[in-house]
């Protein structure tokens, strides 16, 4: 389908949090005073590195074979905006910030006898948010990601600035569902602008269901350190791939791809604040290259994967 692409690179500039609002802070009373009780505070430093490979499978258009390995790093550091807005939208425990830092991302292909498709692929952008939290969590942000989306060479065709807007609205009057709203663009895609639509729901202590991009999943809370999950992922992005000799077809030297893999499996969460461990494995059900200004489109079969994530908010 035409727009599993458009919605990998969503997913590679949303970077939406784990969770949306998670409630307003509960009161305790005596005879004397209400006093609220004490909000925890949210951390200011992130670091976030991912690394998976997907193992060698054929592809379905083309010759030949191909695996891919994925590493990706963002830094990030958030700054307090008191009295922004008026504080609106005056949740218990919420706070306006503006967090700034720095991604890079990088795939690499081992393709064998097939010249079309890019060896690498790779991004590397600041980061400049407006986020509203709520204990921690994300209820309302704006997010851009200036850089260079790139294959070797970079040059101004390759500059791009995926944008994001996206607020989580409690529904059903409680603070269990909430819809996820919003919009996303980017210069690169095609077309430029979509709509960001899902949904959160806290079923109960144990059970939550994370119905967005990157990664819905049903997770299961076996302790507050250890979690269980399985669900889906969406791994790509939109990249200028370099001129070059492509005797097959010089349509596609220099030209934009969109990259997407689509996944599904499960895996375990390990954690220990402020460290976060999480080891996953599954199926890549299939990875695409879409030349879209080209006109042309390669596929793979399915093929295993493993995952590594290692997260540090402090």
């Amino acid at each position: 389908m035409k727009k599993f692409p458009i919605l990998a690179s969503v997913a590679a500039a949303l970077g939406l949090a784990s969770s949306a609002l998670a409630g307003t802070v509960s009161f305790k009373a005596d005879k004397k005073t209400v006093q609220p009780l004490e909000c925890p505070p949210d951390a200011l430093t992130i670091i976030h590195a991912q690394s998976d490979y997907v193992f060698q499978s054929d592809l379905k258009r083309g010759h030949g074979e191909q695996d891919a390995l994925h590493n990706s790093i963002e830094l990030g550091e958030r700054l307090p905006l008191e009295g922004f807005l008026g504080n609106w939208p005056n949740a218990e425990c919420g706070h306006w910030f503006l967090r700034l830092g720095a991604a890079y991302e990088r795939f690499d292909f081992d393709n064998e006898r097939e010249s079309r498709l890019p060896d690498t692929l790779q991004k590397i952008a600041g980061v400049v948010a407006l986020e509203y939290l709520v204990k921690g969590e994300t209820g309302i942000f704006l997010e851009t990601r200036p850089g260079v989306y790139f294959q070797h060479d970079i040059n101004s065709g390759t500059f791009d600035a995926p944008t994001t807007l996206a607020a989580a609205i409690p529904v059903f009057g409680g603070d269990r569902f909430y819809l996820i709203l919003g919009a996303a663009g980017s210069l690169l895609w095609n077309p430029h602008v979509i709509p960001v639509v899902g949904a959160l729901w806290h079923i109960n202590d144990q059970w939550d269901l994370r119905a967005y991009l990157p990664e819905p999943r049903l997770t299961y809370k076996v302790s507050d350190k250890l979690h269980l999950y399985a669900g889906g992922e969406l791994v790509g992005g939109a990249f200028k791939t370099d001129r070059r000799n492509v005797p097959a077809d010089t349509n596609l030297s220099g030209a934009v791809v969109t990259y997407t893999d689509i996944r599904a499996g499960g895996g375990i969460t390990y954690e220990c604040k402020p460290f976060s461990v999480d080891l996953g494995a599954g199926e890549s059900l299939q990875r695409e290259f879409d030349y879209h200004r080209a006109h042309e489109r390669f596929r793979t079969e399915p093929s295993p994967f493993v995952k590594l994530t290692v997260k540090a908010e402090f």
